[in-house]
């Protein structure tokens, strides 16, 4: 009996000195499953290069894209991590071959104002918003995955897939 009281400790400690960053993969690869999505190895990666910053943190919003030049060549994956818990935004890009991961300081007005937007219709509204909003699209543009991760709460954690939203430059350009 004292072994199995050792061994149960033992696992508490293991699975609450996991990291943040893990802990949210794992919940990433449960909604891809569940979903019937490709997990994608640099999700991963993504969570692991911002481990440090993600440390004080169990509530996340996270959005993942391709990245294409204008030649419809795949250049890599841009991310943007939304932390509830302290209230920051971090924007990571990384190349086609998975090698360099940085921090993104250099966000244009329009890329921040689209992924607000996006952000607030996931937090706010539902996935089927999205979706409705990019079926305006008059071409098929990039694919882009949002999850909503709370570690507190994982049974009200879930995933929208669906088409860069197109709508939203005629609406920028109006104002």
């Amino acid at each position: 009996m004292e072994r199995l009281n050792k061994t149960g400790f033992v696992l508490i400690l293991l699975i609450s000195s996991c990291s943040a960053s893990h802990q949210f993969n794992r919940e990433i690869k449960k909604l891809d499953k569940a979903s019937n999505l490709e997990n994608l190895k640099v999700n991963k990666k993504f969570l692991k290069t911002i481990n440090k910053e993600l440390k004080n943190t169990n509530h996340i919003f996270y959005k993942i894209r391709p990245i294409y030049a204008y030649n419809s060549v795949f250049e890599g994956w841009n991310t943007v991590i939304f932390d509830e818990d302290n209230h920051k935004v971090y924007n990571l890009d990384c190349d086609n071959k998975l090698n360099n991961f940085r921090l993104n300081d250099t966000i244009y007005d329009y890329d921040q104002k689209y992924d607000e937007f996006v952000y607030n219709l996931f937090k706010n509204e539902s996935c089927d918003t999205l979706k409705i909003l990019s079926k305006k699209n008059t071409d098929l543009f990039t694919q882009e995955t949002f999850y909503e991760i709370n570690l507190k709460s994982p049974i009200n954690n879930r995933v929208c897939e669906y088409e860069e939203i197109m709508y939203f430059l005629h609406l920028y350009e109006e104002k």
